[in-house]
């Protein structure tokens, strides 16, 4: 093989927020030749916007790493991407110690790799403020990960509830008329629902949003 001008990626394939993408690096001359002259040290970055991006040196626990070996008289060096955000990242490969300089002496590796969300573990709300007594608060419950990502596989029910004492506070689907509800459905491949609180007792109510159709289950 001529001396090393180009390092490759393997694929990976697309990964769930809160795991590892097992990552090889591969370095070549320029006709497509593996290289194993000398040692080489491999600098690694992600674009990714998420606050908890890393590399690691193994496939569980092990240590945060910004760069690898390839050994002399080896052609590859393994390491592990991690990501908790859903998005899509560009890990690079790279020659260069401060930044990927793209085809700049030995020409960097890419990859795309997706970050899907994980499971839905938790129901959040916003906040509508305050009503006066005998109108409507206009909630939208979110269904998110573990790490706050919105989740969007699969029907979700979401029961509702108020602690309010007043003996007409109830829930509704519409803004203006209609009936009340216990539940609204969280469609498969959305994240969000509408519901309507009614109170027209002057208090200060707790609205809760939970799995559990019998109480909310904390």
């Amino acid at each position: 093989a001529a001396a090393t001008s180009q390092l490759a990626l393997s694929d990976p394939g697309n990964i769930v927020a809160g795991n590892r993408a097992a990552y090889v690096v591969t370095r070549k001359d320029a006709f497509g030749n593996v290289t194993t002259s000398g040692s080489q040290t491999v600098y690694l970055y992600s674009d990714s916007a998420g606050a908890n991006d890393k590399f690691y040196d193994a496939a569980s626990g092990g240590s945060v790493i910004s760069s690898v070996v390839i050994a002399d008289a080896s052609s590859t060096a393994s390491f592990w991407y991690y990501d908790d955000l859903a998005t899509t990242a560009t890990v690079t490969a790279s020659d260069n110690a401060t930044s990927p300089d793209g085809t700049a002496n030995i020409d960097d590796a890419t990859d795309s790799v997706t970050v899907t969300a994980a499971a839905t573990s938790q129901f959040t709300l916003n906040d509508p403020g305050n009503i006066t007594a005998g109108n409507r608060a206009a909630y939208v419950v979110t269904r998110k990960d573990s790490f706050g990502n919105v989740t969007t596989s699969g029907a979700q029910t979401v029961y509702l509830y108020s602690d309010s004492a007043g003996a007409n506070d109830a829930f509704y689907n519409v803004s203006s008329g209609g009936s009340p509800v216990a539940s609204v459905a969280i469609a498969d491949a959305a994240s969000t629902a509408n519901f309507w609180y009614y109170d027209d007792l002057a208090t200060t109510a707790t609205v809760t949003a939970s799995d559990n159709a019998t109480s909310p289950d904390g």
